[in-house]
């Protein structure tokens, strides 16, 4: 009975799971953007250059007029503190 009951949670957990991700691509949408190389960035004076946390170059995208920076990279290099919750 123990080896029914597991195996029907098993599967239905896969089935929710599978659900869940068909329904978050469904959702989203394609959008062309540009990744802008020509900005120069400046933090207190000094050039700087936003990167990930394994020091790859990152470059803000330029979407309908608008640019975005990385978030994170920024708040480093401005020093602010980042709270973080993990999930899982």
């Amino acid at each position: 009975m123990k080896k029914y009951v597991l195996s029907i949670s098993f599967i239905f957990c896969a089935v929710l799971i599978f659900t869940v991700g068909a329904y978050a691509g469904a959702n989203m949408e394609e959008i062309k953007a540009h990744l802008n190389k020509n900005i120069n960035f400046k933090v207190m004076g000094e050039d700087w250059t936003p990167q990930d946390q394994s020091g790859t170059t990152m470059y803000p995208i330029t979407y309908e007029g608008s640019t975005y920076l990385p978030v994170r990279a920024a708040g480093e290099a401005l020093d602010c503190q980042q709270k973080t919750r993990q999930l899982f």
